[in-house]
């Protein structure tokens, strides 16, 4: 998460600590979503959370295509996660497909699936 950034500020780092046991996530999923960028605004850090929770998805599938990108638009998150779900596509294979790429459009996820 700090690599390349150096030592974070401690308050802002022991913050963010307990915000994760807190919230009981996975700092690896989240360490590795920030990966060069950082500590996440905690605020937008909850959203994005909160958003998963609701959907009911695994948070891993999503900090996996993150990876090194950081909190991803939920508005491009949600209207991804609706394509899928209507299309009964897997969660889980397009996102080991898009480990470190993003959230795809539309666009690219019709590519992938015109390729399979």
């Amino acid at each position: 998460m700090q690599a390349g950034l150096g030592i974070p500020d401690l308050e802002k780092l022991e913050k963010f600590l307990d915000f994760i046991r807190e919230k009981k996530v996975n700092l690896r999923s989240i360490t590795s979503m920030q990966a060069g960028l950082g500590i996440p605004d905690l605020e937008e850090l909850e959203k994005f959370l909160d958003f998963v929770q609701k959907r009911g998805v695994k948070l891993e599938s999503i900090t996996g295509m993150q990876n090194g990108l950081g909190i991803p638009d939920l508005k491009n998150l949600e209207e991804f996660l609706n394509y899928i779900s209507r299309h009964n596509l897997n969660l889980q294979l397009i996102s080991r497909q898009r480990i470190g790429k993003g959230i795809p459009t539309i666009e690219e996820l019709e590519k992938m699936i015109n390729n399979l």
